[in-house]
């Protein structure tokens, strides 16, 4: 008898469970709101930008050439902040013209460009990339860097 009633009492959330599933109910039902549901891209996304972080923060650390400091950081998190904000437009304007393709399209493109960062990442770290890909990501950081210099000046 004691043990079932101390399996019940174990059931119950403390507070600090109660407090963290709240937290995430409302940010949930908020993305939810902004987003629409919460789908197989969306779950991509967030787990390539995970992916993309956490592989940067270790090509850092790995990297001596790539120090890594908290501006860095943060501007990675807000690029990343930036591009749900993108995608939640173009969840806006499916709604708006009853599609559903803008923000799919979106999604994918933003897919697309963290797995192409995390495979630099990879490459930073001294992961085997095929040479055709490493030919490519090394003419696309000549091209970022022609065109951070023309900013720049």
């Amino acid at each position: 008898m004691n043990a079932a009633v101390e399996l019940l009492k174990s059931l119950i959330p403390v507070r600090l469970e109660v407090m963290w599933g709240a937290m995430v109910g409302v940010a949930g039902t908020v993305a939810s709101h902004f987003y629409g549901a919460w789908n197989n891209l969306t779950e991509v996304l967030v787990m390539m930008m995970v992916i993309d972080y956490l592989s940067g923060v270790l090509a850092a650390f790995i990297n001596p050439g790539l120090a890594a400091n908290s501006k860095k950081g943060f501007v990675g998190i807000a690029r990343k902040v930036f591009i749900w904000l993108l995608v939640v437009m173009a969840n806006d304007l499916d709604i708006a013209m009853n599609t559903h393709e803008i923000c799919t399209m979106a999604t994918f493109f933003y897919i697309a460009n963290e797995g192409l960062s995390i495979i630099e990442n990879a490459a930073k770290v001294g992961v085997p990339i095929p040479a055709f890909i490493r030919d490519s990501l090394e003419q696309l950081s000549h091209e970022k860097k022609a065109r951070e210099k023309t900013e720049g000046e």
